[in-house]
């Protein structure tokens, strides 16, 4: 956790950067700072760096006290942070790989810890066949990689990064955005100092924002899972797990379109049905009941009414009276039948 309260710096020429600044950002966050040029911004990066000393108030990062922390103890303090600058910082004259490993031999890891540790943030910052090229062989967005891999090559708590995107274009700004939102979703602390207020209304992350050395907003980010990554993804992987997916409509109306075509041929293809049975029986003479229709199976009252004819064959006015009978009990429409009633009846 990093934790300031009433923290102030004014330099020796008497201008006050800092003024009564308190805040709290928990593990695990990501928060931008944001402020124009002068803001203080950049002054209270510093002091998380340890390379300034506040004049008043109390910082705390990971339960020290930073003002009590003595001087032989800052290297190790500075082991547990990652720093990113906006100015790359790389060595010139080593290539990527050897830029990446120095960290490691500053705290003096085995060659084997090296090589298996290098390895591991090249392929997790897309540096991959990257590794022989110098800094001036790399764009500004594979400079920036470099130094991204470099400071997470020590697996640290916090990462701070001052202005990581300001010399970046449009897309190589938003692939550094998602390489951090990563390294946080992997549960390190992210600070990041920025002016870049496009990416940072695109972000939904928390936003503290400064403004005369003074701390003027501070606005939460929402729920987790309301987080999402940019446009440009670094993986599939973080696209599948934070970016929102698109909802296709265009398949489902052309089945809901389907399904009513095959109602309404279905509707029409049994009116017409019905239709052609009751002028059969019209020309026939016979009741509705007593016509086939084609691939149509008998309902329980036609059989019945089936039945009834040939117990009495010779009957045609009895037959004629149960198959009404049976047709209106149905439901089923009885104007083809007038004629054979009125008929059977005289």
């Amino acid at each position: 956790m990093i934790k300031l309260t009433n923290v102030s710096k004014t330099y020796k020429t008497g201008e006050e950067a800092l003024h009564n600044v308190s805040l709290e950002i928990p593990d695990g966050a990501f928060v931008f700072v944001v402020g124009r040029s002068g803001s203080g911004k950049t002054t209270l990066f510093r002091l998380l760096t340890k390379e300034l000393e506040p004049s008043d108030g109390t910082l705390d990062v990971n339960g020290q006290n930073l003002r009590k922390l003595h001087s032989w103890d800052v290297p190790k303090y500075r082991r547990t942070l990652g720093v990113i600058y906006q100015d790359f910082r790389l060595l010139s004259d080593r290539n990527v790989y050897e830029n990446i490993a120095f960290a490691q031999l500053i705290v003096g890891k085995s060659n084997r810890e090296i090589r298996e540790n290098v390895d591991r943030v090249i392929r997790s910052t897309g540096l991959s066949g990257k590794e022989k090229s110098l800094p001036n062989q790399l764009s500004g967005g594979e400079q920036q990689r470099v130094a991204i891999a470099r400071a997470l090559v020590n697996d640290p708590d916090i990462l701070l990064a001052d202005e990581p995107t300001g010399n970046l274009d449009h897309q190589n700004a938003t692939e550094i955005m998602n390489l951090l939102l990563a390294i946080n979703e992997r549960g390190t602390t992210v600070v990041v100092i920025t002016h870049d207020r496009s990416i940072v209304q695109r972000m939904h992350k928390r936003v503290i924002e400064i403004a005369d050395g003074s701390i003027v907003s501070d606005h939460p980010g929402p729920d987790e899972e309301q987080a999402y990554m940019l446009d440009l993804p670094l993986s599939p992987a973080h696209t599948r797990a934070a970016a929102p997916q698109p909802v296709e409509t265009s398949q489902p109306d052309k089945e809901q379109k389907t399904d009513v075509a095959v109602e309404k041929s279905a509707s029409v293809t049994s009116l017409a049905a019905e239709t052609t049975i009751e002028k059969t029986s019209e020309i026939e003479g016979q009741s509705p009941l007593e016509a086939k229709p084609v691939e149509t199976k008998p309902t329980a009252s036609a059989k019945s009414g089936l039945r009834s004819r040939a117990r009495a064959p010779h009957s045609h006015q009895i037959h004629g009276q149960e198959a009404l009978a049976s047709s209106r009990a149905d439901g089923q429409d009885t104007s083809g039948t007038v004629t054979t009633e009125q008929e059977a009846t005289k």
